[in-house]
């Protein structure tokens, strides 16, 4: 059985993929896993290799798949949908699997809604995958296939969901040889240009133990987190090293520092390497770091390290956003960078539910503090996502329609949700839209010390806004 997983093309490029053009790691776990079990199988990323619809309608007919399986988020889902339209209407014998984090949350809408779907695979894909490639190719019934969804009788069905016991170590690496490895790079300003294309991400845990309103990773990858072992997650830096010549690990895990032991043994394993690696570190916590570890990621190649604080406001952070953190215990860790030389980078979000135009401005006050510690700081408006807590939130206040459908094109109609960051649309909370962006362009203040990212943003949220 042959098999083709595809990214979607991008039709219209956000100021994140102006930033970095990334592999799609989800696949190329999912073909190395399958492929173990002796499946053919080949991954076409579009947007990376710059494919046009199409191209790629060609492609397939000249790899001709029996089975293909595109995954996407809620920010490119549009160019998914035209994609799966596309490729059904010039094959329409091709069964088309859908994953990745939409069809994972908002699965019966996706399905009701996008016919040239056949099947979805929710969470993670690796088992999940390979156990619906093994029942179609006996010929099985899709009821004996968990975590899956499709269409039997004009009834959508949703098969139980199971959490997979497995030893992340137990998985291979990622298929990297069925990638365009050189095409991939990351700008950041915690490295030189030189070293943009020698980046690349890796993710050395799954889960998260936390509860954002804003945020559905849990929902994907569950509550647990479930870790790779030290000696796995630097045999791949090690690797793609020697095969492809990457030195800077952009570690994008959601809750990388939760077990401080861990990532203490990584950074000995690497200092004892003796290799010149540079990290960029995604995903820490601000109550699981210290001084210590910071001075150790710091001799491991550490060149910045970002947390996710997202308030100024303790009202926030205790009554809204859950976290285990405290202003002051933020200041701390900022001061913490300052000492041991390691940047950090610290991100925050305007128009959290409840929040008034004082606490916005108490988030500008504690940029500000992180700002004169030498750090960095990035600031976003709120996005509403499918299956998290603030989607419910906006549909009780009635800033989302309560029979929504994220196939509709008209929920996502700023146009800074489309050119910033992708299809989602934004959230004021109890602010107006003035005051939400009045907070918002008073960091513009502090512009020279934003992240990049920030400073893109900005910019296109104010030329709009201008016009």
């Amino acid at each position: 059985m042959k098999v083709l997983l595809i990214t979607p093309p991008e039709k219209n490029r956000t100021v994140l993929s102006r930033k970095c053009i990334v592999p799609s790691l989800g696949l190329a776990y999912i073909a190395a896993y399958i492929d173990k079990y002796n499946f053919s199988v080949e991954i076409i990323d579009c947007r990376v290799n710059n494919i046009s619809l199409k191209l790629l309608i060609n492609k397939i007919k000249n790899y001709n798949p029996d089975i293909i399986g595109i995954s996407f988020s809620t920010e490119n889902r549009f160019d998914a949908f035209e994609t799966v339209s596309v490729i059904k209407k010039n094959l329409p014998e091709k069964l088309i699997i859908a994953g990745g984090a939409h069809p994972t949350l908002a699965t019966e809408d996706t399905l009701e809604k996008i016919k040239d779907i056949d099947i979805i695979v929710r969470g993670e894909g690796e088992h999940v995958f390979l156990d619906l490639l093994k029942c179609i190719e006996d010929g099985n019934n899709l009821s004996s296939v968990n975590n899956i969804s499709y269409r039997l009788n004009n009834k959508i069905i949703h098969n139980p969901k199971i959490i997979y016991n497995y030893e992340l170590d137990d998985l291979p690496f990622p298929a990297y040889d069925k990638l365009n490895m050189n095409k991939f790079y990351y700008v950041s300003e915690y490295i030189p240009r030189i070293y943009y294309n020698k980046t690349f991400p890796i993710i050395t845990s799954r889960g998260c133990p936390y509860r954002c309103s804003f945020c559905a990773t849990s929902e994907i990858w569950g509550h647990k987190i479930r870790y790779r072992s030290p000696d796995n997650v630097t045999k791949e830096m090690f690797l793609l090293e020697k095969n492809y010549g990457k030195t800077v690990f952009w570690i994008i895990d959601d809750s990388f520092t939760q077990n401080i032991e861990r990532v203490e043994e990584i950074c000995d394993i690497l200092i004892a390497s003796k290799k010149d690696y540079k990290l960029i570190i995604q995903g820490a916590r601000i109550n699981k770091v210290n001084e210590m570890l910071f001075n150790k990621l710091k001799k491991a190649g550490a060149v910045s390290i970002s947390f996710g604080v997202e308030s100024g406001s303790q009202n926030i952070i205790d009554n809204v956003l859950n976290k285990k953190n405290s202003v002051a215990m933020v200041e701390n860790v900022s001061a913490m960078c300052k000492k041991t030389r390691l940047r950090g980078d610290f991100g925050f979000i305007i128009g959290h539910p409840g929040e008034t135009e004082k606490e916005a401005n108490d988030t500008l006050i504690l940029m500000k503090k992180i700002i004169n510690d030498g750090n960095t700081v990035n600031i976003n408006l709120m996005k509403i996502y499918p299956g998290t807590e603030l989607e419910s939130i906006a549909k009780k206040e009635h800033k989302l329609p309560k029979k929504i459908s994220w196939t509709d094109i008209n929920i996502s109609d700023s146009i800074i949700s489309r050119s910033v960051k992708g299809n989602a649309p934004f959230y004021y909370g109890n602010m107006s839209e003035t005051e939400v962006l009045k907070s918002f362009s008073s960091s513009i203040k502090l512009y020279n010390y934003l992240s990049s990212f920030t400073r893109l943003f900005m910019i296109t949220c104010v030329n709009y806004f201008q016009r």
